[in-house]
């Protein structure tokens, strides 16, 4: 995951250009956003974990259960002015699981949510449609919200 708080513009004036990572390639920035004053935080299982067995473990723990969340998404990413509320939303989010995120992204009309599921489904809010730039080739289904 990562954490950026992103203040006015660049020096010319124009938006700054934030890079998500790919989930299924990390090396690869799936695609970027243009933004001006305000935080972008993504909760990821493709960062911190090991494997045992074959098993993955990442960081993220459902507090019901105790073990790492498990439940189709992939990365989380929450754009909104307070970097705080987004860090800590990005990760409850993520824990969700797609379907609560989803419900719960479509009731926050100024906030921003990406959200990129293990099947390779995009969901982004409808406000941030403009600042999506730069897609990689894929096999993935675009849904704004």
């Amino acid at each position: 995951g990562g954490n950026l708080q992103l203040i006015g513009s660049k020096p010319d004036g124009s938006p700054w250009m934030v890079g998500i990572t790919n989930p299924f390639s990390p090396q690869e920035i799936l695609f970027s956003l243009s933004l001006r004053d305000t935080a972008v935080v993504t909760s990821g299982s493709y960062q911190r974990y090991f494997e045992t067995e074959g098993v993955v473990y990442h960081h993220i723990l459902d507090p019901k259960t105790g073990y790492p969340a498990n439940n189709g998404l992939s990365s989380v990413t929450v754009i909104t002015p307070d970097g705080a509320w987004a860090d800590g939303f990005s990760t409850a989010l993520y824990v969700m699981g797609t379907e609560e995120a989803l419900r719960f992204a479509k009731t926050q009309k100024d906030v921003g949510f990406i959200l990129i599921t293990d099947n390779q489904k995009i969901y982004v809010s409808s406000s941030l449609k403009s600042a999506v730039h730069s897609t990689v080739a894929g096999n993935y289904t675009w849904i704004y919200l």
